[in-house]
């Protein structure tokens, strides 16, 4: 998968994460296959990124 995209559907996940679907499904409808683990620790660095809005800041990123 190519780095945007990758990028793209980490963000799904967490988004979905953020409302309340749990990590498995977000993941399944991101297209990722990620375990319970790295889908949390993805959730928590957007986190410690101060990252509220993630799709705002993939715009950010990609520009």
């Amino acid at each position: 998968m190519e780095e945007s995209k990758l990028f793209t559907a980490r963000v799904q996940v967490v988004e979905a994460m953020e409302r309340g679907i749990p990590w498995h499904e977000a993941s399944k409808q991101a297209g990722l296959q990620i375990s319970q683990a790295t889908a949390y620790r993805l959730r928590q660095r957007m986190r410690q990124e101060g990252v509220k809005e993630p799709h705002r800041f993939l715009c950010t990123w990609m520009a």
